[in-house]
Formats: C-alpha cells, sequence, structure tokens
C-alpha cells in the first residue's frame, strides 16, 4: 500500500478509518433497511484509505437502489493503475476458542506460541519436552468443513461415494452423500440455507468447471479456494452471522498477496453475483470476502481428494521436511526424535514433498506461499 508521512495525509486516514467504522455499525445495525448512501460513505472511506478496489463493491451496492453519475466508479478505476501489482492483506486471527477446538488434540509436552527465532511466522507448536519418535503429536479429528476436488466423492466428508447414493432431497440441487448421515449433516453444517438457492448452485458448478479444467495449477487452486469460499459463506448464512463470528473462522489468520486489478475485477465480480443471489451485501462486506478467500490460501489443505478446513492442523507450520506426520489413521506422529524447545512441522501438501526444489517452489507459489524449510533453502 502506498504510504503517506505527513501529518495531513495521517489525519486524513485517521478520519478515513472513523468514518468506515462508522459506517460498519450502521449497516450492521439497520441490515437490509440501511440506506444506499452508507455505502456511497463507507466507499468514499475505502477510496480514501487507497483501497479502490474495495470501494468499488460498496458503489456498485448503492448503485442497486439510487443511480449515480459514475464518477466514483471511475475515479476508482483511474486509482488502481497508480497502485502497485502486487500488495499484502493480513487478517488478524483470535485465540479465544483455540482451548476448546485445539488444546485438547494434542499430544504430551506440546505448546502453541509464536516463535522467537521467525516472529513473522506468527503461531507455531512446539516441543515443551523431549519427543520420541512416534510419540503423537496431534490426535486425530476431522476438518470443520472441506470441498470435494473431483467427481466420485462424498459432498460433505469427500470419502468415495459408495454404489447407492444418497442425493440430496431437493432433486434439482447437485450435491450427493456418501451416507444418511452425511446428508443430514451437511444440512445443519452448511447446505440448509443454499440448498434451493439456483443462483448459488449456478455459481458453485461454475467454479468447479473452471478447476476442473484449469491450465495451470495456480488457476487451479484459485478455484479451489473460491469453492471453499462459497462453503465457508454458506455456513454463516445458515448460521446468520458474519463468517469471522465463526469460532473456525476467527481462529485463523490469513495473508494474501494480490493484484488489486484482479480484485477489482474476478474476484469482484464473484462478490456481486453471490450478493444478488443471496443477498447478503448488509451482513458480509466485501473486505469480509476477501478474508475468508485469505485465510484459505493460508491455511488450506489438500486432503483426501479435497480441500479442507482444519483449524487444528492449520497450528503447524508447513514444512516440505517435516519433523511431524500422520498415520493411516490420521493422528499425527513425531517422525524422528525431537528435543525441547524444537518447532514442529507438518506438510500442508504431501504431494509435493517428492518433488524437486523448483518444482515445489512453483507449485507453492501458485499458492501465494514461499516455504522457507531448511530443505527448500538448501535447495533440494
Amino acid at each position: 500500500m502506498a504510504s503517506c508521512v505527513t501529518s495531513g495525509c495521517g489525519a486524513k486516514f485517521a478520519s478515513a478509518n472513523a468514518l468506515k467504522r462508522q459506517c460498519h455499525h450502521v449497516i450492521n445495525a439497520l441490515g437490509p433497511q440501511t440506506p444506499p448512501e452508507i455505502f456511497m460513505y463507507r466507499g468514499n472511506a475505502y477510496r480514501d484509505l487507497q483501497q479502490p478496489y474495495l470501494a468499488l463493491a460498496d458503489y456498485n451496492t448503492a448503485n442497486r437502489v439510487i443511480k449515480t453519475s459514475g464518477q466514483h466508479e471511475v475515479a476508482c478505476r483511474e486509482a488502481l493503475k497508480g497502485l502497485p501489482t502486487r500488495l499484502t492483506a493480513n487478517y488478524p486471527a483470535a485465540d479465544t476458542h483455540l482451548h476448546l477446538i485445539v488444546d485438547p488434540l494434542f499430544g504430551k509436552g506440546i505448546a502453541r506460541r509464536t516463535s522467537a527465532k521467525n516472529p513473522d511466522m506468527g503461531r507455531g507448536i512446539f516441543a515443551t519436552a523431549d519427543l520420541k519418535q512416534d510419540d503423537i503429536v496431534l490426535q486425530t479429528s476431522t476438518p470443520w468443513l472441506q470441498y470435494p476436488l473431483r467427481e466420485g466423492l462424498c459432498s460433505n466428508c469427500s470419502k468415495k461415494l459408495p454404489p447407492r447414493v444418497f442425493g440430496c432431497s431437493n432433486e434439482t440441487c447437485h450435491e450427493e452423500y456418501c451416507s444418511r448421515d452425511c446428508r443430514s449433516h451437511a444440512l445443519t453444517l452448511y447446505h440448509g440455507k443454499v440448498c434451493g438457492n439456483e443462483g448459488f448452485q449456478g455459481i458453485e458448478l461454475d467454479l468447479f468447471s473452471q478447476m476442473s479444467n484449469a491450465t495451470s495449477p495456480a488457476r487451479r487452486n484459485v478455484a479451489a479456494g473460491y469453492l471453499l469460499t462459497l462453503r465457508v459463506l454458506a455456513a454463516s448464512l445458515l448460521n446468520r452471522t458474519v463468517p469471522t463470528a465463526i469460532a473456525e473462522v476467527r481462529s485463523l489468520t490469513g495473508k494474501l498477496v494480490f493484484d488489486p486489478n484482479d480484485v477489482a475485477g474476478e474476484m469482484l465480480d464473484l462478490y456481486d453475483r453471490l450478493a444478488r443471489f443471496c443477498g447478503f451485501v448488509t451482513s458480509i462486506s466485501f473486505e469480509e470476502f476477501i478474508g475468508v478467500y485469505a485465510r484459505i490460501r493460508s491455511n488450506s489443505f489438500q486432503m483426501n481428494g479435497s480441500l479442507a478446513w482444519h483449524v487444528p492442523r492449520s497450528m503447524f507450520n508447513h514444512s516440505c521436511d517435516p519433523n511431524c506426520v500422520a498415520d493411516h489413521t490420521g493422528v499425527f506422529r513425531a517422525s524422528q526424535n525431537i528435543k525441547a524447545g524444537d518447532e514442529l512441522t507438518i506438510s500442508y501438501y504431501p504431494h509435493l514433498n517428492p518433488l524437486p526444489s523448483e518444482a515445489r517452489r512453483i507449485e507453492l507459489q501458485s499458492r501465494d506461499f514461499t516455504c522457507l524449510c531448511p530443505r527448500c533453502i538448501a535447495g533440494f
């Protein structure tokens, strides 16, 4: 983000931040009754904060109700030209629920904390006592949400579908399950609010087609990330809350390296389509939407043919040469003796580990991730 060192610019930024927060409060309080002018005001605040890609979403929302000259949108498009083509957005996490959803799964002699050697890595898992090979590090647990990345898998748990498939009770819905339990679980977890929404499901099928037909790892990973984002949004709509109010979402940090033109193009178009079909502009802002996607890019796992949101595993940092691996039951164990004070690492993408250094770098780069594990630093 461009920086400004003058006191006048600092005051302008502070005023814009205050306006943005005030607009947030008004929109949260009034919901669907929010006057469109409030979105115009928040858009103006985003522009002053040098975030025209966020401003465009609010101007679009306002324009659905009132007719404007279009000068605000033109100004945003011009401002986009002056921004760097590579920006970074960081989204914070809260530890309020980790003692409930993460800590009970750890083995003995293990704790989470921020790395003293590399604070930029955020939270990590460290040994508080010497661990022996095969000691349990993390008990098995199921992901909060997951999205199957190929045909023939259960829409809820991503297991291979049996000969007898349990379809959704809505005959026009595309979801299929491996059991009645999975079908019931999906309805209460994420599917209940969007099952009959043909617009939402049309977007979902379109993204799945884009992912399946992608010609590059980067495009495939973007589409997969969007699909899991849709599932998180569906869960939040079912719970009638914003995504970051859900414990599994607020527990994870997010980092997104992005081209603002892409955000103002493809991503904004996806948000606008979803908002139109689901009517969530007053509950889920474009900024919130990007925050969910950023957390997926930073924390999701490819496991059992799916892209998974798995909070306990996300507490560990990635390494291409991890000292902890999962056994056939999903329990993570130490793969070597580990000294007290050492960080415990796992591989987010085990299928990449056999690849040479450059091939891994390209694959990880398509996920906006630069690995700094000893193996990657050494180049092997």
